[in-house]
């Protein structure tokens, strides 16, 4: 009978292989959080793999590796998973902060908007997003009409 290494060899194939599931599950993780992102500030139709690729400072196919597909990705992004009500909403606040970063974005391109303050715009955003948010009930109401 031939035995093949020894048990520090073993020992180091194991290390090895544990670290190599390591930085396997860190760069999924990245990847989904690049993800969340892209996807909170572009949406699903416009985020893409290349992005989101970019975002998490990796290849676009090992985007496609891990998760197959930009559905597969979504869908993976938007698991609350066992999250408890705390969670879930410091989740949607987070989410509302990536929204609310892309719409000022957009604002400040406008010829309006290039010229006002961060409070002024803060005063102009603030009501229209409450009103739009509604109470915490989920319904949500026409948002009002800005001040101009």
């Amino acid at each position: 009978m031939v035995t093949v290494g020894n048990s520090i060899g073993t020992e180091q194939l194991e290390a090895t292989a544990c670290s190599r599931a390591a930085k396997r599950a860190a760069t999924a993780q990245r990847i989904l959080e690049a993800a969340r992102a892209e996807f909170g500030e572009h949406g699903l139709e416009a985020a893409t793999i290349r992005g989101i690729a970019r975002r998490a400072k990796v290849d676009p196919s090992l985007v496609m590796q891990h998760y197959g597909s930009k559905a597969a990705l979504f869908n993976s992004a938007i698991q609350l998973g066992e999250a408890g009500p705390g969670e879930i909403e410091a989740h949607l606040h987070d989410v509302l902060d990536v929204r609310l970063a892309a719409l000022a974005r957009h604002f400040l391109q406008l010829d309006a908007f290039a010229r006002a303050s961060d409070a002024d715009i803060a005063r102009v955003a603030r009501p229209w997003v409450t009103a739009a948010a509604g109470p915490a009930t989920g319904q949500h109401s026409p948002a009002p009409a800005p001040a101009g």
